[in-house]
């Protein structure tokens, strides 16, 4: 990632301002250096329709059928969207996700229920969305797999 900013530097005597090109920077330093210390925070995520059948075939996410997410950013930032199962009064991690980059603002990722290649078995699930960058706190909703 590459993070271009500005700095003054009259406090030092010079009268110019000097860009600062950092070529290597963690996205977690680039948001900090950017941003200051506040995370990305997702907001209104929904998941609609909440109960719907895994597609057949076909990848993680689709242009037909399946569920439509939605959720806000205040900043831009890739958000890794995961899923729990509902086993008993516990939700247990399900093996893969999905990675989108958003931007700030609303954006919308329609889901096909299936992960890494294998369809989401009948149940309860809960949809985590998070930032990535640190101190950024995830955001959830549940859904239904229905037959």
């Amino acid at each position: 990632m590459i993070l271009i900013t500005r700095r003054s530097l009259t406090r030092f005597g010079l009268g110019f301002a000097l860009l600062l090109i950092v070529a290597v920077m963690p996205a977690s330093a680039a948001y900090i250096a950017a941003f200051g210390d506040a995370p990305p925070v997702i907001t209104n995520l929904s998941i609609k329709p909440r109960a719907f059948k895994a597609l057949a075939t076909g990848d993680s996410t689709t242009l037909k059928g399946g569920a439509l997410v939605r959720f806000d950013l205040d900043i831009s930032a890739d958000v890794m969207i995961t899923f729990k199962r509902a086993v008993g009064k516990k939700y247990v991690a399900v093996p893969g996700q999905i990675k989108t980059v958003a931007i700030n603002g609303a954006n919308v990722v329609r889901i096909s229920g299936r992960l890494g290649g294998v369809a989401l078995k009948l149940g309860l699930y809960r949809l985590v969305a998070r930032p990535i960058a640190d101190n950024a706190k995830s955001a959830f909703r549940g859904f239904h797999i229905i037959k």
